[in-house]
């Protein structure tokens, strides 16, 4: 989440951050927000704040073969969503270790 007024293009945001933390940890979006919802104690309301929404790949391409069939299938339903792309990142789609042991 990014307050408006402090903006930075995506592209320079991702790579500030693969230069310190591993790949799964790189956001894979940014929220623009006027100003951080806060509760009366003044702390950020988590419970506020909309939810990201998970970029659109430019150019699909589904699985190929049983096996990536399957993945695909079990991501789907993991990451409750239609579709899944061979190229899609595990973690940029929203995975993490607590998911992959589900």
């Amino acid at each position: 989440y990014l307050e408006e007024g402090k903006t930075i293009p995506d592209s320079e945001l991702v790579a500030h951050c693969k230069q310190s933390l591993p790949e799964y940890m790189v956001p894979t979006c940014y929220v623009a927000l006027e100003a951080y919802p806060v509760t009366n104690s003044m702390k950020v309301d988590r419970a506020r704040l909309p939810v990201p929404q998970a970029p659109v790949a430019a150019e699909a391409a589904p699985p190929i073969g049983p096996v990536e069939e399957r993945i695909a299938r079990i991501w789907c339903e993991v990451f409750n969503v239609k579709s899944v792309d061979r190229k899609m990142s595990f973690y940029a789609t929203g995975g993490n270790s607590l998911i992959a042991m589900t």
